[in-house]
């Protein structure tokens, strides 16, 4: 049976203690650096028995992150991020399940415990904050739990995915035979460690693949906390010393338009963006713009789309060098296997969850070993898969026609105009939608000339009919849209019921 120790420390144990695993502005950590700061946490932590607790994690420096969340994972307890970026009520959700929390800033120490008095908070050294406060508790638990993750929060009440030891080990080991078997990854890291596929990707593949990590400056927000143009990331990533990315999809879209405008320049995008020769770009967790893509494909950088979910430890297939297929993302990890029941993507995985926590109890959803989705999508005859939508935001018109938003949307943020689009119509005769400008200046002229060119690649029942402008394109993304770039629809449609959003209709 595989564990973190096999598949993870054992391979950082391997590595030369000069070797550089992490990298921030000025900051080098060698792999020696590492396992001391590793055993000091050990030390200071030994007169409280984590094993099994579930522990909090609230650090925003994302070195500091790293080295606790592998320590959790050395002694055997339960990391459960907290995604500061979501409201009060939302973290009292899940937070009524910790042990303990883990902090090192007053203000959210002060916020946490206005939340939930009952948790044991302590700071870097393991020292408790609040004196007198008992550990609760909280049953007999799995001992083989490693994680608890959060989804991105589309609804009100985020769900805490159960993650355990075997299931992390087997997503580790099959993506190591995936993504790694060639080269060293130094992973560019830019977006909130809240995210399981960024903890994946930028925390343990570096580290297993002979690697380091190279995080960002603390001057620039994690990528999608609050709206930041992606000019800005855009030049980070081109001055990264890394050969190894994950690029949401609006960033993919945002780099075709500047490597378009490089070319006209007589420009080399590939070399202005991505110098080095082994450059890994991966993306996915959204819709991604085929033509974008395509494009970027025609300038020598490949884009490998994948797609996963919490629940089955992030990824379920991946596009690699040895088999990619355009259009697609992918085929399933050697471990995952993919059948699709009434149109649904439902998995079979030895690196499936344990089921979600609530309160004490933990709800399963899979049964006979199936985990549906709720994505609808296909397999091809050489075992690839396509995803069309999420099963739940299928659009039926007046006229019964079915209509799937997300490639709607897709078509739509072609457009260099456009930074974001989210279309409604379940029920009515057309299409109507919110269009966030790409910036301050583009005028609603423009927009419907680009909107008509576009609607000539939909259906005629597909293409959108009118639209509404936010009045503050800034607020509005970063209200109405999760981390990781996926509309509330539901929020959205509630608050546009109500008149709770501010629109426009000149720019």
């Amino acid at each position: 049976m595989l564990t973190i120790k096999n598949v993870l420390f054992s391979k950082l144990e391997q590595r030369e203690d000069h070797e550089i695993v992490i990298e921030k502005a000025q900051l080098k950590v060698t792999v020696k650096q590492l396992q001391e700061r590793l055993s000091l946490l050990e030390q200071s932590y030994a007169h409280l028995d984590l094993t099994g607790k579930i522990v909090c994690l609230t650090h925003a420096d994302p070195v500091q992150y790293m080295i606790f969340d592998l320590f959790l994972l050395k002694v055997g307890a339960v990391n459960m991020t907290v995604p500061l970026e979501f409201s009060d009520t939302q973290i009292a959700h899940f937070f009524e399940n910790a042990d303990y929390c883990i902090v090192d800033n007053d203000n959210v120490y002060t916020r946490l415990q206005k939340i939930n008095q009952s948790v044991v908070f302590l700071d870097n050294n393991g020292k408790q904050i609040n004196p007198g406060q008992p550990l609760r508790n909280n049953g007999n638990r799995d001992p083989s739990w490693r994680k608890i993750v959060h989804t991105s929060g589309t609804t009100s009440n985020p769900k805490g995915a159960i993650v355990n030891e075997q299931a992390l080990a087997n997503m580790l080991d099959k993506l190591t035979d995936g993504i790694c078997a060639e080269n060293s990854l130094n992973y560019f890291s830019f977006q909130p460690m809240s995210l399981l596929i960024e903890q994946i990707l930028a925390l343990y593949l570096p580290l297993v693949s002979g690697g380091k990590v190279i995080f960002k400056p603390d001057h620039v927000p994690a990528f999608g906390l609050t709206y930041t143009d992606s000019d800005t990331y855009l030049e980070l990533i081109r001055h990264a010393d890394a050969n190894f990315y994950f690029l949401p999809p609006r960033l993919i879209e945002d780099l075709s338009v500047q490597a378009l405008h490089l070319q006209e320049k007589g420009i080399d995008p590939k070399a202005y963006f991505f110098p080095q020769n082994d450059t890994y770009v991966l993306t996915g967790g959204g819709t991604v713009n085929q033509e974008a893509t395509e494009f970027l494909d025609e300038m020598g950088i490949c884009v490998y789309e994948g797609y996963g979910v919490s629940e089955n430890t992030s990824v379920i297939s991946l596009n690699t060098r040895l088999c990619r297929k355009k259009g697609t993302v992918g085929k399933p990890l050697k471990h995952t296997q993919v059948e699709i029941i009434d149109g649904e993507i439902a998995i079979r995985s030895n690196s499936l969850f344990c089921g979600y926590l609530d309160g004490e109890k933990v709800n399963n959803p899979v049964k006979n070993g199936l985990f549906f989705t709720g994505d609808i999508g296909s397999l091809d005859d050489d075992g690839y898969l396509r995803i069309s939508g999420r099963k739940k935001n299928i659009i039926i018109l007046s006229s019964a026609r079915n209509i799937c938003p997300e490639h709607v949307e897709s078509v739509y943020r072609g457009s260099e105009l456009i930074e974001q689009i989210v279309i409604f119509g379940d029920g009515k005769d057309y299409l109507s939608g919110i269009i966030v400008p790409a910036n301050d200046k583009v005028t609603k002229a423009e927009l419907d000339l680009s909107i008509k060119a576009l609607s000539n690649e939909l259906p005629s029942f597909s293409q959108l009919n009118n639209y509404l402008i936010p009045k503050d394109r800034n607020a509005f993304m970063t209200e109405y849209f999760t981390i990781t770039g996926r509309p509330r629809r539901d929020v959205i449609e509630a608050c546009i019921k109500h008149n709770l959003i501010n629109f426009t209709t000149n720019l």
